[in-house]
C-alpha cells in the first residue's frame, strides 16, 4: 500500500497563493508578498570586500534597518503606500508594506568595518574581509 505524504506547510502556501491571486487584477495590482523577493539584491566580491546592492526605490533612509549577526545580514524596513487624496486606484504594481531579507555572509567579514550608504534608490553595503581571509602570494624558494 502506498500512502501519499502531504506537506501541511505546502498546502498552506498553496492556499495563500490562491488567495493572493484572487486580488491580482488591473484594479488591485500585485500583493506585496507575491511579487517575488523584495527587495532585489546583488552580491559581489573582490579581493578586499564583499559588496551588496539592494534596490529600495522610494524608501527613506529612516525606514531601513540593517543588522549583522552571526554571519547573517538582515535588511528590513517599511515602504509606505502613497496615494493622492480624491483619487481612485486603477492599477497598483508598486509594492508597499513591511519587508525583511536575510543573507548568509561568509564568516571572514570584519563586522567593525561594515559600511552602508543609500544613493538614488539603491542601498550599497560594503563588508570588508578580515585580514586573515585575504589571499596572500606565497613565494617559492
Amino acid at each position: 500500500m502506498i500512502i501519499r505524504y502531504e506537506n501541511p506547510l505546502q498546502s498552506l502556501l498553496d492556499v495563500q497563493r490562491a488567495f493572493e491571486s484572487a486580488f491580482e487584477s488591473p484594479f488591485f495590482g500585485r500583493s506585496f508578498s507575491s511579487s517575488g523577493s523584495f527587495p532585489g539584491i546583488n552580491f559581489f566580491e573582490n579581493e578586499n570586500n564583499y559588496l551588496i546592492t539592494v534596490e529600495l526605490p522610494g524608501l527613506e533612509q529612516k525606514n531601513i534597518d540593517l543588522k549583522y549577526e552571526r554571519d547573517t545580514l538582515t535588511i528590513s524596513g517599511k515602504k509606505e503606500f502613497v496615494k493622492k487624496e480624491n483619487t481612485a486606484i486603477h492599477r497598483r504594481e508598486r509594492d508597499f508594506g513591511e519587508f525583511s531579507r536575510s543573507i548568509t555572509i561568509p564568516s571572514n567579514v570584519n563586522p567593525e568595518k561594515i559600511q552602508a550608504k543609500a544613493e538614488n534608490g539603491v542601498l550599497w553595503i560594503t563588508l570588508t574581509k578580515a585580514e586573515e581571509a585575504k589571499a596572500k602570494q606565497i613565494s617559492i624558494s
